[in-house]
């Protein structure tokens, strides 16, 4: 099913439209919720799923079941440019290091205003920076490049 032939701009129009739905059900500007913030994992994961429904026909060896493994194997097969690559690939571990942390440490939601300094140089080490407030410019930085990409990979945003 995954192999078969589709168009690509009807499955991008589903995929923006899919995206849209989801920012207008959760919301997309907190910075701290990293699955559904414009340029989050939700966006990582619609590129890599876009990737390979639209290319599995001719290059089934995309297909794999981790967004980064998607990654790096679109750029081997040509169907991802190196510069798009930059941004998904680290931005991917980014999230995931600090997801995985804060599902740790936290029972709910992450508000940075009331986390313990513990915390937030826990976070800031987990993204290799010096400090939190280091860690909320490059986290801001790195979903405005993501959301950069999804609007390139898929031709507009929701």
């Amino acid at each position: 099913m995954l192999r078969r032939p589709r168009d690509a701009r009807t499955i991008a129009g589903d995929v923006v439209e899919m995206r849209a739905a989801i920012a207008t059900e959760k919301g997309d500007s907190d910075r701290w919720s990293l699955k559904y913030v414009a340029g989050g994992l939700v966006d990582l994961e619609f590129i890599a799923q876009y990737l390979q429904l639209v290319h599995a026909a001719e290059k089934p060896d995309i297909l794999d079941t981790a967004t980064a493994r998607v990654f790096d194997k679109a750029v081997r097969l040509g169907v991802l440019a190196a510069e798009d690559a930059d941004v998904l690939r680290p931005a991917t571990r980014l999230y995931q290091n600090l997801t995985q942390i804060l599902r740790l440490c936290l029972p709910g939601p992450f508000d940075p205003k009331v986390a313990g300094p513990g915390l937030l140089s826990l976070l800031a080490r987990a993204a290799d920076v010096p400090n939190f407030t280091t860690l909320e410019a490059h986290l801001t930085e790195t979903q405005a490049r993501v959301r950069a990409s999804f609007v390139r990979i898929l031709g507009k945003a929701p």
